[in-house]
């Protein structure tokens, strides 16, 4: 399967016109190369322009008689406001490209079940994520495209880039294949796909993970209005086993009479499964007010003014001859004919926002099910309703976020050395859950939520040395009234020049600060979960409380960080374990006597 798919990817990129792909350059963030790139020792070419990057494709490649245009560059956008934000690095940078499909992260920092796609949570606390509303997709971060994440990509020609990855064989392997197009409309809006696909078979029972993921989006950015549209579908699938029957396959294989591979070994669960489908819809609006202003222009690039001669040379012979014998018609003519010619200069002039009108419509959709057909009497502790060999729990959440804000603009003018921005926000939640409606019957029961907040955001993205972001909100009605979040940042970025006996080297030390204040009720499934074996109603949950500090500092010149944090976190709500002893002996320790 996906080979076919891979086959079909290939075929469909061969008729979009791309060119091909060779070293990777790094370039302006107009989009231009410019003239100073220099080849390092890996093969990439740089020019230390704002980090931008193409993908490498061949700047001398021509196609009917005409060069193809190269360049593009990347951004990310606030999910709440739409505010553009640039991007450190591409989608596509080739470097540690074999640890892009690593489930347990670049650097291992992940916990995982061990095969591809498998849930996992991070092992350092501080990078952790806080919890979502929809917590049964938020393990599989390996996978999901978040739209925190995604880059919009503007690019001078269309760009198609594949990736295959595979491990082991047929019977236990791994393949992952994904697809990136992207394409301008022209210089303001473009449009692009991604594609993902990945099938992890495991090398124990019941450990296969299937998923496929598919993102469209479209961008508009003109002096004033800008819009961002993205739509992401994730289906994700994954078989249970609830781990080996005894741990002594493993430990002490020595203790079994026969030899068991991975595959052979007996597990708790079989023919049981855990889905996720989701959707999210996203379009983010922003009308700019303003003004337009003169730019300044260095008077070596501005027109001469023509002489007195030059000015003449235009009016026939005739009326040349009467000005040469009248001083006063001359002098006349010139003046009017000079201001003529200024008249005919037109002064460049850029728009300079002041005012911006924001409007984000966030919707997103989730479908989860648990579908089991073994025997699961001694695997779960409780039974509330239905047979246990023929399990199916079922739950459904649906949420609209609308946010309109109004923002004042950084640099409008010199006293204008921040920006400020101002939002409200209404939510609306419902979920799905099954209810007892008699001794062994259910019916679906729909909880809705409502929230209203209010926030607020005070920035600085444009300065040399200093830039800073402060932003904060509070629930002012509904589910979670009396909640608030306050998050900031200050990054300090100071430049060093070093003599060496080439020529003056430029480095930067940057600094980097982060705080904040997190006071959020426990949400909706840590509150309220019903299944055939899981059944909760926590409605006196404590808020939990979380605050942290943290800095990093970073050279350029050696490309190393140091980063601190420290986090406190009271009320922490997590799930925990429920074993009930299936005997007598409570010394025993194997999960099958649970």
């Amino acid at each position: 399967m996906p080979r076919l798919i891979l086959l079909i990817l290939i075929l469909i990129a061969g008729t979009v016109r791309t060119q091909a792909q060779t070293p990777m350059q790094r370039i302006q963030a107009d989009g231009n190369t410019g003239n100073n790139n220099m080849l390092n020792q890996g093969g990439h070419y740089e020019n230390g322009s704002n980090g931008h990057l193409t993908w490498g494709r061949d700047s001398t490649a021509r196609k009917k008689g005409k060069e193809i245009p190269i360049g593009q560059f990347q951004w990310r956008i606030d999910e709440r406001l739409g505010t553009v934000i640039e991007a450190e690095n591409n989608d596509t940078v080739v470097h540690n490209f074999q640890n892009f499909n690593l489930t347990d992260g670049y650097t291992g920092q992940y916990t995982i079940l061990g095969n591809l796609g498998s849930p996992r949570i991070n092992r350092i606390f501080l990078n952790r994520e806080e919890q979502e509303n929809f917590i049964f997709v938020q393990p599989f971060s390996h996978f999901r495209n978040s739209l925190s994440d995604f880059r919009f990509t503007n690019t001078k020609s269309p760009i198609t880039n594949l990736a295959y990855h595979k491990l082991g064989s047929n019977q236990k392997g791994e393949d992952r294949v994904r697809a990136y197009f992207a394409t301008n409309i022209n210089k303001l809006s473009g449009i692009g796909f991604k594609l993902d696909y990945l099938y992890g078979r495991g090398y124990y029972n019941s450990q296969q993970n299937s998923m496929f993921g598919a993102t469209v989006y479209g961008y508009h950015r003109g002096e004033r209005y800008n819009m961002h549209a993205y739509f992401n579908a994730n289906h994700m699938k994954m078989a249970e086993n609830g781990g080996i029957e005894n741990d002594a396959y493993i430990e002490d294989p020595q203790s079994f009479q026969s030899s068991y591979s991975s595959s052979d070994i007996p597990v708790m669960l079989d023919a049981t499964w855990n889905r996720n489908d989701e959707q999210t819809y996203y379009i983010t609006n922003r009308y700019h007010l303003g003004f337009n202003r003169d730019i300044p222009v260095p008077d070596s690039l501005k027109p001469k003014p023509p002489t007195e001669k030059e000015l003449l040379l235009n009016l026939s012979d005739s009326i040349r001859n009467i000005l040469n014998n009248d001083s006063v018609a001359r002098m006349a003519a010139v003046d009017s004919l000079m201001k003529d010619w200024q008249n005919s200069i037109v002064t460049p002039q850029e728009f300079v926002p002041v005012t911006s009108l924001i409007h984000t419509l966030d919707v997103r959709r989730l479908e989860h099910e648990y579908i089991g057909r073994s025997d699961t009497r001694k695997f779960y502790t409780n039974h509330f309703y239905g047979n246990p060999l023929d399990v199916r729990d079922e739950t459904k959440g649906f949420s609209v976020r609308n946010t309109l804000g109004i923002s004042q603009c950084e640099g409008f003018s010199k006293w204008a050395q921040m920006g400020l921005t101002a939002f409200a926000s209404h939510t609306f939640r419902s979920y799905t859950l099954p209810e007892l409606a008699g001794p062994d019957s259910t019916t679906m029961k729909k909880w809705k939520e409502n929230d209203i907040t209010v926030g607020g955001e005070l920035s600085r993205a444009k300065g040399k040395l200093i830039n800073y972001n402060v932003n904060g909100e509070f629930w002012l009605i509904g589910e979670y009234a009396g909640d608030f979040k306050v998050d900031g940042n200050v990054k300090l970025n100071i430049k060093t020049k070093k003599q060496d006996s080439i020529k003056v080297r430029q480095d930067s030390i940057q600094v980097d600060l982060f705080g904040n204040i997190h006071h959020r009720k426990p949400g909706f499934y840590m509150r309220h979960y019903h299944s055939q074996f899981t059944w909760w109603d926590n409605t006196n949950l404590d808020r939990e409380l979380r605050t942290r500090i943290q800095g990093r500092i970073s050279y350029s010149r050696t490309k190393t960080a140091l980063t601190v944090g420290l986090e406190n976190v009271t009320n922490y709500t997590h799930f925990a374990m429920d074993n009930t002893l299936l005997g007598t002996d409570s010394t025993r320790t194997n999960p099958n006597d649970y």
